[in-house]
């Protein structure tokens, strides 16, 4: 007979819910592709987000009327991603939630992780150098160092 993928690497046949965290990037996109074909059709349940950064800046823009017009941007671009990723997750049968947050990305990502009760989180890398890692930050490793779970 045929393992699972999840078989494979010695994980039970249960339910497992996922949530995915994309932003538009390459690394995004390929966190995506991989969520889609490791998750079980009419089984698993995927969670995508997409975190807004919340910053004293864009809370200054949003008091201008210009600045109002570039968050609403900000806000349709984010929706535009989401409902593409659910789109093509729910025509492969998988059970699918979406929603964009504004918050500080990094915490932000834990708090939905918690939220929703993931069993996995999915994230993608945009492949910075060791340098710029340091200097700051990446979302992937804050995320696989202050997970509970």
């Amino acid at each position: 007979s045929t393992q699972s993928t999840w078989e494979l690497h010695g994980i039970a046949s249960g339910r497992m819910r996922f949530l995915l965290a994309v932003d538009g990037s390459d690394g995004a996109q390929h966190a995506f592709n991989y969520a889609t074909a490791l998750l079980r059709p009419r089984g698993d349940q995927l969670h995508i987000i997409t975190v807004i950064p919340a910053s004293r800046a864009a809370a200054a823009a949003a008091a201008t009327e210009a600045g109002q017009a570039y968050l609403s941007q900000e806000d349709v671009l984010a929706w535009e991603l989401v409902s593409r990723c659910h789109t093509i997750a729910s025509a492969a049968d998988i059970e699918t939630s979406s929603e964009v947050v504004r918050g500080p990305v990094k915490a932000t990502i834990l708090e939905k992780t918690d939220s929703f009760n993931a069993d996995v989180i999915i994230v993608g890398t945009r492949g910075l150098g060791t340098i710029k890692r340091i200097l700051l930050g990446s979302v992937s490793t804050y995320v696989l160092a202050y997970n509970r779970r």
